[in-house]
């Protein structure tokens, strides 16, 4: 008799086991699910501008999003090699988006935050100091400042030198 009880126990065990997993499954596939298409995040300094390829997405496309109404980011497309030039206005976070023209569809999402960089304050102090000389940028290049120019005249090398 105790084993009848413990078999029954069993059984009822394993079939509810069993309808849990089914409920599980069910769950899952009602749930909405994520669309599909690029979403990416991307971190960008203030003076640097970020090439990104654009991924196969259907064209025409129209851009969207709130980087323009903000003025955080400048973003440009270049059909030749077909990627997106994000340059960067001032600091924030915003979102740029493609959308189908006919559908309206969204195929690509940039979540995009603008940093300022240290080596901002490294350029002002470098042009106050470096201010005089004639001829003579400063810019930052691929995170490093560079330095470049031409001596217009030989007064200008004796400021250098």
């Amino acid at each position: 008799m105790i084993n009848n009880k413990i078999k029954f126990s069993l059984v009822v065990f394993i079939l509810s086991l069993g309808l849990r997993g089914f409920a599980t499954e069910e769950e899952e596939d009602s749930s909405p699910k994520a669309p599909n298409r690029p979403n990416r995040t991307l971190s960008l300094t203030l003076g640097l501008e970020q090439d990104q390829k654009l991924p196969p997405i259907p064209k025409p496309f129209k851009s969207g999003g709130d980087c323009k109404t903000h003025n955080i980011a400048e973003v440009s497309y270049s059909e030749e090699i077909n990627s997106l030039r994000f340059t960067p206005r001032r600091e924030g976070l915003c979102t740029f988006t493609l959308k189908e023209l006919k559908t309206g569809k969204i195929v690509a999402e940039y979540h995009i935050e603008v940093r300022k960089s240290k080596l901002d304050a490294v350029v002002r102090e470098m042009q106050s100091l470096l201010g005089d000389i004639e001829g003579i940028n400063i810019r930052i290049v691929n995170n490093k400042v560079v330095v470049d120019g031409q001596r217009p005249c030989q007064c200008s090398q004796a400021n250098v030198a």
